[in-house]
């Protein structure tokens, strides 16, 4: 794949706002629900929406700017480790089965099966295992 190490990027304008009582605000951007939190601990903190969830990112930031930019830039290099797999098997000669899926609304079935919703799937390991073997297919060989 394209993507061989992450980077952390803060946008221009992300350092604008001043922080909540100086105590700063805790991104989610992946976890049971993702979002801005005012606190780590407690019953409405940012702890309880990563702890025990696979593949969870959060991270502490002085500045609501700053954690907004990062839930967005997680997005992005998410969306972009999937967009370089696809460009990877449509490499490989594979092609999307019916065009009409796009169309159609049916891509939404075909994206639950590598997507799930935080906090409620026990599905995580099949889900990912299936995404894995996507790239195990052999490009075809000319004779």
């Amino acid at each position: 794949m394209g993507t061989t190490q992450a980077k952390e990027v803060m946008k221009v304008d992300a350092g604008k706002t001043a922080p909540l009582n100086g105590k700063g605000f805790f991104a989610v951007a992946n976890g049971v629900n993702p979002g801005i939190y005012d606190l780590y601990r407690g019953r409405c903190g940012a702890e309880k929406e990563v702890q025990n969830e696979p593949g969870s990112c959060h991270k502490k930031f002085r500045t609501r700017a700053q954690a907004e930019a990062f839930i967005e830039d997680w997005k992005g290099s998410h969306a972009d480790v999937w967009r370089e797999l696809i460009k990877e098997v449509l490499d490989q000669g594979l092609r999307p089965r019916d065009p009409i899926v796009w169309k159609t609304g049916g891509i939404n079935s075909i994206i639950e099966q590598f997507m799930y919703e935080p906090g409620k799937s026990t599905e995580v390991d099949e889900i990912t295992e299936k995404a894995k073997q996507l790239s195990l297919r052999q490009p075809k060989q000319n004779n």
